[in-house]
């Protein structure tokens, strides 16, 4: 079973069943995952009862197959913006603008998540402008609720980076 990245704990109850039955079929399993990647998926309980709601599981003889899950990540566009404004001797980036300021991306983050600037990579040469052009590469991440980097649970195909033209 693959599911996409939602931010939450994931597990699945899909199974298959293989031959002729008649009875009723309760499953459960035990193997989640919350990040990208693979987790196998195990019977945990089982209970299989006929139509009177009589419990016959001991009347089978089950060969289980372990499953898996796999959580895919989000695919998100992201595009450098390419700016500019007159030089004025003030800086056209702070620490306190928002990401839009740098970038926009097309995509959905999931519920709770927000892209944010990597405070730590802004250029301060950028920020003490002196006349002339530079790279807009300031980087971003994308935090969960608890502030925690999530960006790996993304795919963010390669993109490139703006320029800030001050004139």
């Amino acid at each position: 079973v693959t599911k996409t990245y939602n931010g939450q704990e994931q597990t699945s109850t899909d199974y298959q069943i293989v031959g002729e039955y008649y009875d009723k079929f309760s499953i459960t399993t035990k193997g989640s995952r919350t990040d990208i990647g693979t987790v196998k998926l195990e019977k945990d309980t089982y209970t299989i009862t006929n139509l009177k709601g009589v419990d016959v599981s001991s009347s089978y003889n089950i060969i289980w197959n372990d499953g898996q899950l796999t959580i895919s990540a989000i695919y998100l566009e992201i595009s450098y913006i390419n700016a500019g404004k007159d030089y004025d001797g003030k800086p056209y980036f702070t620490y306190n603008d928002s990401v839009e300021k740098f970038i926009n991306f097309n995509g959905t983050l999931a519920d709770g998540q927000k892209l944010v600037i990597d405070r730590d990579t802004i250029n301060l040469d950028i920020i003490d402008y002196k006349e002339g052009g530079y790279i807009n590469n300031v980087k971003f991440m994308i935090v969960n609720a608890n502030g925690d980097d999530v960006t790996n649970n993304y795919h963010i195909p390669e993109y490139q980076y703006g320029n800030i033209v001050i004139n």
